[in-house]
């Protein structure tokens, strides 16, 4: 049995992603192994997007990807049939001419103001017939029906003013005023009186996004062993009854630990840089899995910077040596 690896980073948040366009820059083992390979243009998709479509979904129609029902299913009690849609704390500040999203307040929070904003907004979802959940990073709404609504994924609206990025559709409307009203609840309570004193912003209103029902996965999908801490994608190996590890420190870390078969390894972010002036994805994943790739551990690797460009490499590939270099991205 081959085994295969796809790697999911975001290229333009990655501490250390953007190398010199020389094979002697920041980034020699990325620049030769992603040379090497087959590049393909795809759409340019973010990290969640990419993630359905690997899993082999599709939200088609312009609607929401279902990613609050997804993830609900991490936690306990998660009723398939219900209408799920996410609604985190954000900070939202106006200023002259529009009301800007500054900041998702929802992982700062702790437990007792966790349970403050709940107990505060609970009613009025319940008028409406609704149910307000806590999750483990934010909050999720349990509708009866379809809401009827296409929103805006929260990291999309993030630093932007949210007029354009408001609920959308049929019930748009109904959305757009209970967002309203979640902001004249939180005004004023003494929690977010407390987080101003002490220099926190305030969760000061509601982000709705992501709803969907909870959907079936293609059950002529191979396995695949999914490695990661993203919720998102922790869910979709749920859902699709496939294993799910932590996420690696690095391919060293995963090298030595996984088995034969299909991997799928998301890469956050935050991988700190050695200091040493290469990329700190180079040193940690990209030299690796080169060497890895030419010594035959790996039989290939696929590589998704999110950037509109899938590469694809596989041993044989990385053992040239004739091939001339070239900049990847």
């Amino acid at each position: 049995m081959p085994t295969r690896l796809t790697l999911i980073y975001d290229q333009s948040t990655a501490a250390g992603a953007l190398p010199e366009a020389t094979p002697s820059g920041r980034s020699p083992a990325r620049n030769m192994l992603l040379a090497r390979g087959e590049s393909r243009q795809v759409p340019p998709r973010a990290m969640d997007a990419t993630l359905f479509d690997i899993f082999g979904l599709d939200a088609g129609d312009g609607k929401d990807l279902p990613i609050a029902a997804v993830t609900r299913t991490l936690l306990p009690g998660m009723v398939r049939d219900r209408w799920w849609i996410r609604a985190d704390p954000v900070y939202c500040q106006a200023d002259r001419d529009s009301v800007v999203l500054v900041a998702d307040v929802s992982e700062g929070l702790s437990p007792d103001e966790r349970q403050a904003l709940t107990t505060a907004l609970s009613p009025l979802f319940a008028d409406a017939g609704m149910e307000l959940q806590p999750g483990i990073d934010g909050w999720f709404v349990a509708a009866p029906a379809d809401p009827r609504i296409t929103t805006s994924l929260l990291a999309d609206t993030l630093g932007r003013p949210i007029l354009d990025y408001l609920p959308r559709g049929p019930d748009g409307g109904f959305w757009r005023r209970l967002m309203n009203e979640a902001q004249m609840t939180l005004h004023d309570i003494p929690m977010n009186q407390r987080r101003i004193s002490t220099g926190k912003p305030p969760a000061n209103s509601l982000w709705f996004w992501g709803g969907g029902q909870l959907p079936s996965l293609p059950t002529t999908r191979p396995p695949m062993t999914t490695w990661s801490d993203y919720p998102l994608a922790r869910g979709l190996a749920q859902l699709a009854g496939t294993p799910c590890q932590p996420s690696p420190s690095d391919a060293q870390d995963w090298l030595g630990r996984r088995q034969r078969g299909d991997h799928l390894v998301t890469v956050s972010p935050a991988v700190p840089d050695s200091g040493s002036g290469r990329s700190s994805l180079e040193q940690a994943w990209f030299a690796p899995l080169y060497q890895a790739l030419k010594s035959r551990r790996l039989d290939s690797v696929t590589v998704h910077p999110l950037t509109g460009i899938v590469y694809t490499v596989t041993a044989r590939q990385a053992g040239r040596w004739w091939k001339l270099w070239k900049a990847p991205i």
